[in-house]
């Protein structure tokens, strides 16, 4: 069965040992059916990956991770997931299947929601992601499509898709350079800008999902891409008090915190914003903030009626006299501001459909200076530096301690305490290992790294410089501080000299995904010089 086929089942068929049952859904990566467990006889939601993205090893590894990571969360309100791996050429995920509905499908057939509902729901989904907060995981795709509520128990939520990695060729989600990872109606503007990505994200894209539950509607509508993108680095949504009926004020002022482009900024957990929620609906008043953030710090007026089509339809009730009156007027004050922001969005779509080549970094030759690295070549970026303090450094083999074994991680804790851009390559040779099989790798994988707290993902096999190889991707865990991370790509090469090659590229953990482009580049270049 070729691997379009492989997508699309029919009731019998059976993979990975799940027989299908029926088709749920499909989404731009995947195809969700109704299947069986024939070892354990239960029922199972089975997602299946796109095989384009199965053939791609990083991918496949950092699914499998995460995947794994997801399932390790152990929370009421965490979709359970009870397998992952790749059968036949196809990624797949098993997991709990729900009986009920999405909150998508929900707010399309009943318009806005009443708040009273949204209190309980929105209390559980708050719940689900502090919890994955505090294990480390970041959702980065929270919106409605992926909000369940369940028939049994009656209205029980759960949250799920976490972890997936996205990529697409199209803005309508993703970026192609895979670092904007989330949907365009709920994604925070350091999403957008490739910036550090923090828990913050997640209670930004949590505000907007809110706000639309509160009003039937995402909190920024736009007619293209870039214009939506634009809309979440510098508008504000329309305020709901006076068009949505039963809406105070002090809502208007949570969801703003919650929302605030600075993720600094910003309400400081899930559970914080429904708290503040709760108690704006139940005085009508404006709860105090937990952060320092202010109306005044606003970067940019509420957009206007006219700036928000569809919102004058029958779910929201007409704004009075002085408010049109005042819409009108703000209306004029803002047409240069308006035709400056058209300027502005036609730049920034150039920007993320082009990318001009002077944005990127400098990369320069570099081989191996002694003779335990004169094997190996590679393009690294031009301020990498043989240096042991961390700070943007080309490692080799001296440098090896320093960042791969325990010691007491001195220089790796300080430079990631202290911000510094922790990234680079090593490299070794060993005498010939058995490279067999995924088993032999993580045996030997398990004695290089002993000495060190881990999150490993399987191995998978690769090629290295048109040399057969296996691929790992993982985490370094601080023993003394387990917030302090540093992420792993380690590639085990078999060389034609008999001996093994170990190469491998790190990065402080939450700058993984911004310089994922930067890291492929140097790993597509490795050139093993010994034949």
């Amino acid at each position: 069965m070729d691997p379009r086929g492989q997508m699309m089942l029919s009731p019998g068929d059976v993979l990975a040992g799940y027989e299908i049952e029926g088709y749920i859904a499909r989404g731009g990566m995947a195809v969700v059916y109704r299947a069986r467990d024939l070892s354990l006889g239960r029922r199972v939601a089975l997602k299946l990956i796109a095989p384009e993205l199965a053939t791609n090893d990083k991918f496949r590894q950092r699914f499998i991770r995460e995947s794994e990571l997801a399932a390790s969360i152990d929370h009421p309100n965490v979709m359970p997931i009870y397998a992952a791996g790749e059968a036949e050429g196809v990624l797949y995920i098993a997991m709990r299947f729900v009986d009920g509905q999405d909150l998508g499908r929900l707010i399309a057939a009943d318009g806005r929601l009443d708040p009273a509902d949204v209190l309980p729901m929105f209390t559980q989904v708050a719940a689900a992601l502090d919890t994955a907060h505090a294990h480390g995981l970041i959702h980065r795709d929270v919106k409605p499509g992926n909000i369940l509520i369940a028939n049994q128990p009656e209205n029980h939520v759960y949250l799920t898709d976490f972890g997936l990695t996205k990529r697409s060729t199209s803005l309508s989600g993703f970026t192609t350079a895979g670092h904007f990872i989330g949907t365009i109606s709920y994604v925070a503007p350091e999403q957008i800008a490739a910036q550090e990505v923090s828990h913050a994200a997640d209670v930004y894209a949590m505000g907007c999902v809110l706000y639309e539950a509160l009003s039937g509607r995402p909190p920024f509508q736009r007619d293209d891409d870039a214009a939506m993108l634009w809309a979440h680095m510098s508008a504000e949504p329309l305020p709901l008090a006076g068009y949505v009926p039963g809406i105070p004020a002090a809502v208007d002022e949570v969801i703003a915190r919650a929302m605030t482009k600075d993720p600094q900024q910003r309400t400081q957990s899930c559970r914080a914003v429904i708290a503040e929620l709760r108690e704006a609906f139940r005085t009508g008043e404006i709860p105090p903030p937990q952060t320092g953030f202010s109306m005044s710090q606003r970067r940019a007026p509420a957009d206007s009626m006219d700036d928000q089509p569809g919102l004058d339809e029958p779910i929201l009730t007409p704004p009075a006299p002085a408010v049109l009156a005042r819409t009108t007027n703000s209306r004029n004050r803002r047409t240069p501001w308006i035709v400056a922001a058209v300027a502005v969005i036609a730049l920034l779509a150039t920007a993320f459909f082009a990318l001009p080549r002077w944005l990127e970094p400098e990369f320069v030759s570099y081989q191996g200076e002694d003779e335990a690295t004169s094997w190996l070549a590679f393009d690294r970026p031009a301020d990498w530096k043989a240096h042991p303090n961390l700070r943007k450094t080309c490692f080799c083999t001296n440098q090896y301690s320093a960042v791969l074994e325990t010691g007491d991680w001195t220089n790796v804790i300080a430079a990631i305490r202290n911000g510094t851009s922790v990234e680079g390559l090593y490299a070794q040779q060993t005498t010939r290992m058995d490279l067999s099989d995924a088993t032999a790798v993580s045996q030997h994988l398990e004695t290089f790294l002993a000495k060190n707290k881990k999150e490993l993902g399987t191995p998978v096999p690769t090629t290295v410089d048109d040399h057969a190889a296996w691929a790992v991707e993982g985490t370094l865990i601080a023993s003394k501080d387990p917030t302090l991370r540093l992420s792993i790509r380690y590639l085990m090469v078999r060389a034609a000299s008999g001996e093994t090659d170990h190469i491998v590229l790190f990065t402080r953990d939450q700058d993984a995904e911004k310089l994922s482009d930067r890291l492929d580049r140097v790993q597509e270049s490795i050139r093993l010089l010994e034949d």
